[in-house]
């Protein structure tokens, strides 16, 4: 139910599950954690609601910075299907805003995504953002 609510963006029912114990770091090898659907998808208040609940903001292999800038690129629509736009069309103010709320908590910017991935200074300028210093 967790999932269901990160992927929709609701907050309200993310703090209301949380409130009633659910497990938003995932299970040991589960390919994503609650954090990373909600920096992937666009969704900032969820992103700081997992946040303030303790939520890790770098995992095995990869960050919530990493999701968001991914995501920034290829989540055209949060909730997928048949409504998917093309890349000019996303709504680059929602991934602004899930990265100001993680740096802001901290989380570290890597140089690339991944080994041979776009540079994240590129895609932070696609956001409207400065690389942190």
């Amino acid at each position: 139910m967790l999932d269901l609510a990160v992927q929709r963006g609701d907050v309200d029912a993310v703090s209301a599950l949380l409130d009633a114990g659910a497990n938003f770091e995932g299970s040991p090898g589960e390919e994503h954690s609650a954090l990373g659907q909600a920096a992937w998808r666009g969704h900032a208040a969820v992103v700081a609601e997992l946040i303030r609940r303790g939520a890790r903001l770098r995992w095995d292999d990869g960050s919530a910075i990493g999701a968001a800038l991914h995501g920034s690129r290829h989540c055209h629509d949060p909730e997928g299907g048949p409504t998917m736009q093309t890349i000019e069309e996303v709504a680059k103010h929602r991934y602004a805003a899930v990265v100001k709320v993680l740096l802001d908590a901290g989380a570290t910017v890597p140089a690339r995504l991944g080994e041979h991935g776009p540079r994240t200074a590129t895609l932070l300028a696609e956001l409207g953002l400065d690389p942190p210093r």
